[in-house]
């Protein structure tokens, strides 16, 4: 090899690496950008289930002394009264092989004939 050859070899070669170390400067740059937005964007949806685990916790609190027993029964203190024979509904006792069935499953029978009537 002639001395230029090598001479335009070597700066032909320096130039890539120059070239490769500043693209992959800016790679890691963008890469680091990259991972602290995600980072950011982490850190507002963390507070954001922080503050809907809050509001439910309230929520429960709520339904939790709301369903008491004594306040159920202190808000409707006055207004019941007791039933009617009418209204009481016996359910007829089945045994089966496995053990007791208390209500018939399917209490209502479909009919084909339904399909055809017209309500007006």
């Amino acid at each position: 090899m002639s001395s230029s050859t090598s001479r335009h070899f070597f700066v032909f070669t320096t130039v890539c690496v120059i070239c490769i170390s500043a693209f992959s400067a800016l790679g890691l740059i963008w890469l680091r950008q990259q991972i602290s937005r995600t980072a950011d964007r982490t850190n507002v949806v963390e507070r954001q289930l922080v503050e809907l685990d809050r509001r439910i916790g309230i929520l429960n609190e709520q339904i939790a002394a709301a369903t008491q027993p004594g306040i159920i029964q202190a808000r409707v203190a006055g207004r019941l009264r007791p039933s009617r024979d009418f209204q009481v509904v016996f359910m007829q006792e089945r045994v089966r092989e496995d053990g007791f069935e208390y209500a018939v499953r399917d209490p209502f029978e479909t009919s084909v004939d339904l399909a055809f009537l017209q309500f007006e």
